[in-house]
């Protein structure tokens, strides 16, 4: 039996899961070799496996919270289902930063099956891997493939945060539609290969706009770009509307094909409102298309301010 036993610790203490076996009072009874290293690694005054035994698990989630945000408490309470009978098992992914590492794991709580009294073993599994991987693929779902630029579906989540943060703080938002000038006579006259390369260009010329956290450049569709400016009224919109319109310019893109001038320009429409209650953001949308469209109907290569 001994010789049993001393097996499946040695088994316990193999594994890289941090577990612990708590009472059907949260006390803890037992904790492997991961979960002391673990502890200690994340400046615990605990520094063996004996230290732990009596502690309060349920007082160790309400006192200090796993990542500073509700997931302490919430741990408890699903710790607290499991030994009532409410649920089998109860499992709870959360984010365990360092100083040095971004880490999140997956506890699963789940009865102990065996003869004796009512027990509970609480694991803890590191799925940093798979939460970065999940970051990435998400990250990539969000941006343009040619350009890097975010994406239409980035910027429509962006635009309508800003909104929503200008209703709630009475602020300015402000929007840049952006279209290059007879593009498509440009990819008839020089290919689309050296379209894609001037659509990177401009993209790159247009990104250096939004400098700020409140601002978003995208590619809206095509050859049509958008500027989210957050907390940004009309006369700084307007200023930042003409230096994209410059620096597109400045990039000195040779196009011979257009009537309008030798090198690649854009136009450019602004649109300016603080959010109301009573309208929502495809308001927004329509004046800076309805600036654009001004914009192109003026000559093009300029920017227009719409006006209510």
């Amino acid at each position: 039996m001994e010789k049993s036993l001393k097996f499946f610790e040695a088994v316990v203490n193999s594994v890289t899961e941090h577990i612990v076996v708590v009472d059907a009072a949260g006390v803890i009874e037992c904790v492997n070799t991961a979960w002391v290293g673990f502890g200690i690694d994340n400046g615990s005054r605990m520094q063996t496996a004996e230290d732990w035994l009596g502690v309060d698990y349920f007082r160790a989630c309400n006192g200090s919270p796993t990542s500073g945000d509700g997931d302490g408490p919430a741990v408890a309470k699903g710790l607290r289902r499991v030994i009532d009978g409410q649920v089998g098992v109860f499992s709870h992914e959360y984010a365990c930063h360092s100083t040095t590492e971004r880490r999140w794991f997956m506890m699963r709580i789940t009865p102990l099956e065996w003869e004796g009294p009512a027990r509970y073993v609480i694991s803890h599994h590191n799925i940093t891997g798979r939460k970065l991987a999940e970051e990435r693929v998400q990250a990539l779902s969000l941006k343009d493939g040619l350009t890097g630029l975010p994406n239409r579906r980035r910027f429509d989540d962006f635009v309508a945060s800003e909104w929503r943060r200008g209703l709630r703080d009475r602020a300015p938002v402000s929007l840049l539609l952006i279209d290059i000038d007879h593009f498509k006579l440009f990819n008839d006259h020089y290919g689309h290969t050296v379209g894609d390369e001037c659509l990177q260009k401009v993209a790159r010329a247009i990104g250096d706009v939004a400098r700020r956290p409140a601002d978003l450049a995208a590619r809206y569709g095509g050859e049509e770009f958008a500027v989210v400016l957050g907390g940004t009224d009309e006369p700084a919109a307007h200023r930042l509307a003409i230096e994209a319109l410059e620096a597109v310019a400045g990039l000195r893109v040779p196009h011979d094909a257009s009537p309008t001038a030798p090198i690649v320009t854009v136009s450019v429409g602004v649109a300016t409102m603080v959010p109301e209650a009573d309208s929502g953001l495809d308001t927004l949308l329509v004046a800076a298309d309805e600036a654009l469209y001004a914009a192109k109907r003026g000559g093009r290569s300029r920017v227009e301010v719409w006006t209510p």
